[in-house]
């Protein structure tokens, strides 16, 4: 019966597609625009939103929602996707441009665990990240009025754990960071020797960060973040500003929804 109506849409939102050469990849592209339509003279902020197949829809109403009593300024959204129609079919595509080291014995046990049919490696942080600085934002730039000196990255679990790789391997991409949940177990616990490596070699780290995990997630998960939060804290970056949260009563699925307007409200000065 429900064939007879129309779907449900977002207004003002498009999917683009684009094929890296990095990757050898096609990535599907979702943008939303303003509600209100371009200002012709003004540059808007991009967000960056990575596993968007879950949550583009989720943030681009939770900004809208936020925008009506003007707590976040207008924003383009930029949801970096795949070819496929449910979020459980990109999550091979997932372990392999999100995590920054291979590792074949863990993607073995998650493609039975999960019963995926298809993946595609682990390891493709770096090439997945030179994607997006050096075709999609060009891409992204040449077809919508974003500012270059302003751009935002959302990333939970291995998004979020691909957004702190990010952080420390180019902090020059992105200056505002929305991390959830960082996987920070990968490969064991990798993600801080790039950080010692970043730390060996700057005395700065100019980044806005909101990292947060929800207080039902595994203890061990929790103190890992909390070890990165306190790592950061110690280093006294002059212009790293970091805010961390741990959202009670929330699992690791659960948490995205409550650390989306938190977080946009850290990154946009709304707080």
């Amino acid at each position: 019966m429900s064939n007879h109506f129309p779907p449900v849409t977002l207004s003002h939102t498009a999917v683009r597609s684009i094929n890296s050469s990095i990757v050898d990849q096609e990535y599907r592209i979702m943008v939303a625009l303003p509600e209100g339509g371009l200002d012709p003279d003004k540059l808007y902020p991009a967000l960056y939103v990575l596993d968007p197949d879950a949550v583009f829809a989720l943030i681009t109403q939770v900004i809208r929602l936020m925008q009506v009593l003007d707590e976040l300024p207008e924003l383009i959204v930029i949801g970096i996707g795949y070819p496929t129609l449910t979020y459980k079919e990109t999550l091979g595509y997932r372990s392999r441009d999100y995590t920054p080291t291979e590792d074949p014995a863990w993607l073995e046990r998650f493609i039975q665990a999960r019963s995926l049919t298809e993946a595609y490696g682990t390891g493709g942080a770096q090439n997945f990240l030179s994607f997006i600085q050096e075709e999609l934002m060009p891409f992204i730039q040449s077809n919508y009025p974003v500012d270059p000196d302003n751009k935002a990255m959302g990333g939970s679990s291995l998004s979020g754990l691909f957004g702190l790789y990010s952080l420390f391997k180019e902090p020059e991409i992105f200056n505002k960071y929305m991390i959830g949940s960082p996987s920070l177990w990968w490969d064991d616990e990798v993600l801080f020797s790039f950080e010692r490596a970043y730390a060996d070699e700057h005395d700065d780290l100019p980044a806005r960060v909101f990292m947060s995990i929800g207080g039902l997630e595994d203890e061990s998960v929790i103190r890992l973040m909390q070890h990165i939060v306190e790592i950061l804290q110690q280093r006294d970056y002059p212009s790293l500003e970091l805010t961390s949260h741990i959202f009670e009563g929330e699992t690791h699925l659960s948490v995205p929804a409550a650390a989306i307007s938190r977080g946009l409200r850290v990154l946009y000065d709304s707080i």
